[in-house]
């Protein structure tokens, strides 16, 4: 996670995460301006459109290591949902995968903490198509009361696509993030 990131890029996603707005799937633009290299961040804006079409702004400062939004992150209070909506879907992956990052053909990237799951690891090569076009990725992979997948470009800083269900003890698990 991070590997290609570049300044005066930016990354637009659909987001669903479970535990933000009622599960209401809002866009997120993420636009990498700079590199602060006295601070060892990226200076990101970050806007937000609401499903009623509400635009909310901020600037993320973003971990070299992993992309983490950092505590000095200026944003409005309209905006935290929606940094935690990053932390639980866009950045989840980094918990298993800071710089230097793990190979892609690794047996197990580690596993939950959590009784009866699989390990996260790579599970084979994927051609994803999302609106910004069609990529190859590595599915890293888990089951965990459903099949849950992240893909992944190994030149591009975030995932390309993912779906992760929430664990639960009956029924048909509900999706954690999108």
């Amino acid at each position: 996670l991070g590997k290609g990131a570049k300044a005066n890029t930016y990354y637009t996603y659909k987001i669903q995460d479970h535990d933000t707005k009622e599960s209401q799937p809002f866009i997120m633009t993420i636009y990498l301006k700079q590199f602060d290299n006295s601070k060892g961040y990226w200076i990101a804006p970050v806007y937000v459109t609401e499903p009623n079409g509400n635009v909310i702004n901020g600037t993320f400062h973003l971990s070299d290591l992993d992309l983490t939004a950092l505590g000095s992150s200026q944003i409005s209070t309209a905006l935290r949902p929606y940094k935690s909506a990053y932390v639980n879907t866009l950045d989840w992956l980094a918990s298993f995968v800071p710089k230097p990052g793990q190979s892609l053909s690794a047996p197990s990237w580690g596993k939950l903490a959590a009784i009866g799951g699989s390990a996260i690891a790579p599970s084979g090569a994927a051609k994803v198509t999302v609106p910004a076009g069609t990529f190859d990725t590595t599915a890293i992979s888990w089951h965990y009361g459903a099949d849950n997948h992240i893909y992944v470009n190994p030149n591009i800083p975030y995932p390309i696509k993912a779906q992760a269900f929430a664990a639960v003890t009956t029924g048909a698990p509900p999706i954690q993030y999108a």
